[in-house]
């Protein structure tokens, strides 16, 4: 079930963000537990990473703001489920490293909170896709979310999982290519596919995944990566 957390000091703005989320909650009849927190020092407390969650976190906080959940956030890779709730642009300003979900201004929370939560609902729903691979016989559905990369090496494709399982497949790279587009999956290289919500960095020739993994880019493939890399981080 997803978990929703929303964290900000101030009651009205707290009641508000629950009625648009439920509201959000009721047209797509979503189950969801929703819990709320006052600060950022009370939220990480009781922090726990979930398979899905949702955190709506207010920037301008007393005890830790917004930016310090952030930096704690993204020491773990979560901050792709956090939806930024601001007035001070000043303060938006300085979350960009950390690179938030989306940031929504308080002021136009009522028509912009909505939509951010529709687009986090949407790539929930992709990363929920599967693919299925057949193994010595045996089906194996495998969803999108847990797949780090995919590496061609003469006649077969190594799909590496982010429980650091390989599976080998004797699958064409293309049809890949062709399966996971728009999914947020990258071609660096001819013999490499990439899940861009794994990757960390982008060098010259490289795009770097969690644990210091390097994936090859090639010349030709290099602008339209580096691209994709920039959008993802952006989200």
């Amino acid at each position: 079930m997803l978990h929703i957390s929303i964290c900000d000091d101030e009651r009205i703005a707290v009641e508000k963000m629950q009625r648009i989320v439920e509201n959000v909650l009721e047209q797509e009849q979503l189950p969801a537990k929703l819990e709320n927190f006052e600060n950022g020092e009370e939220f990480l407390k009781q922090y726990v990473i979930r398979d899905d969650e949702l955190v709506i976190l207010d920037l301008d906080m007393p005890v830790k703001n917004g930016i310090g959940v952030l930096q704690e956030l993204e020491k773990i890779q979560r901050n792709e489920v956090v939806i930024l709730v601001t007035a001070y642009d000043n303060l938006a300003l300085k979350t960009f490293s950390y690179g938030p979900f989306q940031i929504v201004r308080k002021e136009q929370m009522e028509e912009d909170l909505p939509k951010a939560i529709g687009r986090f609902l949407n790539i929930r729903k992709r990363n929920q896709e599967e693919l299925e691979f057949r193994i010595k016989g045996e089906l194996i559905h495998v969803k999108l979310e847990d797949i780090v990369y995919f590496e061609k090496y003469k006649h077969q494709v190594y799909v590496h999982l982010a429980d650091q399982t390989v599976l080998t497949v004797r699958e064409n790279m293309q049809d890949f290519e062709k399966e996971l587009a728009g999914k947020g999956f990258v071609r660096t290289h001819a013999a490499y596919i990439v899940a861009l919500r794994y990757c960390r960095k982008f060098e010259k020739n490289d795009i770097v995944l969690e644990g210091d993994v390097k994936v090859p880019v090639s010349r030709e493939r290099r602008q339209m990566a580096k691209e994709q890399f920039m959008i993802s981080r952006r989200r």
